[in-house]
């Protein structure tokens, strides 16, 4: 058995061959290790790579001495040859994110360098960056306020995210990936008389931001407050700093009869020309309750044939407005909740030749109602 040592100079991979140089070919098994001969730690070992030769690779860090073991195996001894083989590595940058990216290199040496804003006082502070280039913005242009975003989430907070957008469609912020139970602020740099759009969204389905909400603070105090429909998957909401910008509900189909040219957001109340010759055109008025994918109904004549079905709803606390041509008779309308708690404060309005009427399910998951269109009778159809 014999040991010698080694000291790297540079980070290499080194690659040693043990041989016995005897009559007969003999065993030999190679050890590499660390440290002292009272504290040795073992980096690599082998015994027969190749017939009874010895052969290990590894990779040797700089300023670290290495002591090599050559051992025969059982009681074999003789001289031995040793051959170390050095293959150099090349240090640098190995993250293709950092401005000194270095394709070349075998090992990250630590020295990636990422540009961006250093000065926390900035808008754009990122803590991230290792070096400044010259990209801080800061709040302090003409007629510009200085606001702070936050956003609250709970439950099911990574399907939650927003945007606001400037009127020319720039993305003014965009949120991060968001977690449950999560609160999140950010300063924004806002103009004091530009009317911004914000676009919520829940990318799970129609369950709106589980109770989260944001808000945004800046001048005066409280901007906006706001949050996702309870049954919602998307919904835009506007705001300005000095209050000029607001949401204004309404028709935006310029074709339909009530179409308001100064409306921003669309309820979908719009309302078009229906020709009921024969037939009496009737309103159907449908606003929605806090669970409004809940709530359906159906229209049903004297015959027991359906002349209506409602279509899903998905927003909460709306209104929604058809019409429908019906002929003089008795009618019977079903009202239905899926989750059997009646419809959380919806109701159906209908009217028709200056007369309304209004029907609601207070609770459960079934109402009966009768009316009658231009006649004094009214039966409930029996099924």
């Amino acid at each position: 058995m014999a040991r010698c040592g080694i000291l790297i100079p540079q980070q290499v991979k080194i690659r040693l061959l043990s041989q016995l140089v005897v009559l007969v070919p003999l065993d030999t098994k190679l050890n590499v290790f660390t440290g002292d001969c009272s504290a040795l730690v073992c980096v690599a070992g082998n015994d027969d790579a190749c017939n009874l030769q010895s052969s290990v690779t590894f990779t040797g860090v700089a300023g670290t001495q290495y002591l090599i073991r050559v051992g025969g195996f059982s009681s074999q001894a003789g001289a031995y040859t040793l051959t170390v083989s050095c293959n150099e590595y090349t240090g640098g940058c190995m993250d293709p994110g950092a401005s000194n990216f270095d394709p070349t290199a075998t090992f990250d040496d630590g020295s990636c360098a990422y540009p961006g804003c250093t000065d926390p006082g900035a808008l754009n502070y990122s803590p991230s960056a290792t070096f400044d280039d010259g990209s801080c913005v800061y709040c302090n242009g003409e007629n510009t306020v200085s606001a702070t975003l936050y956003i609250c989430t709970f439950s099911n907070g990574e399907f939650v995210s927003m945007n606001i957008t400037d009127p020319a469609g720039n993305v003014v912020f965009s949120s991060p990936v968001l977690g449950n139970g999560q609160i999140f602020y950010y300063d924004l740099c806002l103009d004091a008389s530009t009317c911004y759009t914000v676009n919520m969204s829940n990318t799970s389905g129609g369950t709106g931001w589980y109770n989260g909400y944001f808000w945004i603070n800046g001048g005066a105090g409280q901007i906006i407050n706001e949050s996702l429909d309870a049954n919602a998957t998307t919904e835009s909401t506007f705001f300005s700093v000095d209050g000029s910008c607001a949401a204004i509900p309404g028709c935006m189909d310029p074709d339909a009869s009530n179409y308001n040219p100064e409306a921003n957001i669309d309820n979908g109340t719009c309302q078009y020309p229906v020709n009921c010759e024969g037939t009496t055109a009737v309103v159907l008025h449908m606003h929605t309750g806090s669970f409004a994918n809940e709530c359906s109904f159906y229209i049903v004549d004297a015959t027991g044939a359906i002349v209506y079905q409602s279509l899903p709803y998905t927003l909460g606390n709306n209104d929604t407005f058809e019409t429908v041509c019906l002929a003089d008779g008795c009618y019977t309308i079903f009202l239905y909740d899926s989750f059997g708690d009646g419809w959380n404060g919806g109701y159906l309005d209908f009217f028709y030749n200056g007369v309304a009427t209004q029907f609601s399910l207070a609770s459960g998951s079934i109402g009966v109602n009768a009316f009658g269109l231009n006649t004094t009778e009214e039966s409930v159809f029996q099924t």
